[in-house]
């Protein structure tokens, strides 16, 4: 009698999947988190009910992994019908501070169930009757810092929509369509690598930072365990202001200026006359792609050349020069994040640039992200 075959149905990662995946193993660190701030009058019930309908907007939020034994890469599953896994939790007791916005991140950043489970879970905590937080965790594999935006409005669309009475029928690009695209230009030979330029596939190689020498006295070069930590700085009104002065006198963009700051910096504390980076690009060229949920955003390497000489605005110049040859050459990188080269670049220093979304209403609650 023939043994018959186990058969798994499912769609190929994303080469950007691919990336996270090669580079998480085993590390849990490889998430996506937010908060919402709720304020005023919430009717929890209609909240978890337009979760429920976001899920069944956008295939990503219902995704699952699935493998052989000794597969090397899972296959991404599409659940049917899923409930959000939301969490409740009293906070009155507490103090609505950032420690305890902290310790709430802390808790929802636990490994996710990679074989089966659902990559998404949620939390609700209650303050009071008129001040909540939603916090919202994704594993980086279905998400970006632009998805989280987008789930930020797409949340509130649909919690005012079901406070109305009202059903939603817009459809959405599905991230399966952009992986399986992404795929089909993996496999013509129109991107391969070989097309790029030498200067541009030069790997980008780790600066070595004075604070991160060791009691040895060198940088250490061995791979590290990748726990992520923050620290914010909050501009006053007159600081901001001043920055966006300098960038509209210089004919660029904040981010551009930023960027070009945060190169000369790195130039400073190296003493390396060419510097770098790991640009995020949004990876939603397209405008069919810009309500879209998903990991599109691309790391993709951007080059400056510093020196004692170099005016301020020629480096603002180099950086817009630099971030427009990087940007038309990111499908050409396609197969370098979907190889295990992607672990080379693994702690090259990055730069991102992203906008909150504004604060808004629906109903007698006001969501802020």
């Amino acid at each position: 009698m023939q043994k018959r075959e186990d058969v798994i149905e499912g769609f190929r990662l994303s080469p950007l999947q691919k990336r996270v995946w090669r580079l998480q193993q085993d590390d849990q660190a490889h998430i996506a988190q937010c908060a919402i701030l709720i304020e005023g009058d919430l009717e929890p019930e209609a909240l978890e009910e337009a979760l429920k309908k976001v899920m069944q907007k956008h295939e990503i939020l219902r995704t699952t992994l699935d493998w052989f034994p000794g597969l090397e890469i899972p296959l991404q599953i599409i659940l049917e019908d899923q409930r959000p896994p939301c969490r409740r939790v009293d906070l009155s007791d507490d103090q609505p501070d950032e420690l305890e916005v902290d310790r709430l991140f802390n808790e929802e950043a636990q490994a996710f169930d990679l074989k089966g489970g659902l990559l998404t879970r949620f939390c609700l905590g209650r303050w009071s009757a008129s001040k909540q937080i939603l916090l919202i965790t994704l594993h980086a594999l279905c998400a970006d810092s632009w998805t989280l935006r987008n789930l930020f409005k797409e949340i509130i669309h649909f919690y005012a929509a079901e406070l109305d009475g009202q059903e939603l029928w817009d459809q959405a690009v599905q991230y399966l369509q952009f992986s399986e695209w992404q795929n089909e230009l993996l496999e013509e030979e129109t991107v391969e690598t070989a097309d790029l330029d030498p200067e541009v596939r030069r790997p980008v190689s780790n600066l070595a930072l004075p604070l991160e020498l060791t009691s040895a006295g060198y940088s250490g070069t061995s791979r590290r365990r990748d726990l992520p930590e923050t620290m914010s700085l909050i501009l006053d009104t007159r600081s901001t202001e001043r920055i966006k002065a300098i960038s509209e006198s210089h004919g660029s963009s904040v981010s551009n200026v930023l960027l070009a700051c945060w190169q000369i910096l790195l130039w400073r504390l190296s003493a390396n006359e060419e510097i770098a980076i790991e640009y995020l690009f949004d990876g939603r060229q397209f405008d069919d792609l810009h309500d879209a949920l998903g990991l599109f955003a691309r790391p993709v390497p951007v080059r400056g050349a510093f020196g004692p000489d170099l005016r301020f605005s020629e480096a603002v110049e180099r950086t817009m020069r630099s971030l427009q040859e990087a940007s038309a050459s990111q499908e050409r990188w396609l197969r370098e994040m979907a190889d295990r080269k992607a672990e080379d670049r693994a702690e090259a220093i990055g730069f991102e640039f992203g906008e909150w979304p504004e604060a808004s209403a629906a109903g007698a609650a006001r969501f802020t992200y």
